[in-house]
């Protein structure tokens, strides 16, 4: 969702700095007695003079914009990922929490150190973590998922994290590739 939103939000400001810059252009040429350069004046005038506020087509685009916003803002405030998970301390005037990234990078440094795991995935969230890993073709991924699960949860339970802190675990085949 982080990159749709960044994206989004990209697109829009793009769209209304070429939209401003437009304006900015068309105005200036007005003032200085000059012909326009991409927006009919007469037209807009026209167009602008006769249009009322309760014309079918500008109910339309004005709903359109205010959905448009409320979309944008209930996809601000939709919960983000934790940046960071709080950790289970015997000082009770000190916090400790670790990165939600730097949870992912030892769980799958856990994942890697088995000889059979190609490559692994993991995304943590606030109640639990999925590593997803691949091994060769001919392993026993059940064989494997169980290792994992196993140094996983020993990694997991290392840090005390705060909390009940849940780890899932698949393992898949990698594709053969043929050169």
């Amino acid at each position: 969702m982080r990159l749709v939103n960044r994206l989004t939000g990209l697109l829009l400001g793009l769209a209304l700095a070429c939209a401003a810059g437009i304006a900015i252009i068309e105005v200036a040429l007005g003032l200085l007695g000059r012909p326009a350069w991409l927006v009919d004046r007469s037209l807009m005038h026209r167009s602008l003079s006769e249009l009322r506020w309760d014309h079918p087509t500008l109910v339309v685009i004005l709903l359109a914009v205010v959905v448009v916003g409320l979309l944008l803002l209930l996809a601000q405030l939709a919960p983000r990922r934790p940046r960071a998970l709080d950790v289970r301390d015997d000082d009770r005037h000190r916090q400790v929490s670790i990165d939600a990234r730097g949870l992912e990078e030892r769980l799958r440094h856990t994942a890697m150190d088995d000889s059979a795991v190609l490559g692994a995935r993991v995304r943590a969230r606030r109640r639990g973590a999925k590593v997803t890993a691949a091994v060769p073709p001919g392993t026993d991924p059940a064989e494997v998922r169980g290792r994992l699960r196993q140094s996983v949860g020993e990694s997991v339970e290392e840090l005390r994290l705060a909390g009940r802190y849940r780890s899932a675990v698949s393992v898949r085949q990698a594709k053969e590739r043929v050169n």
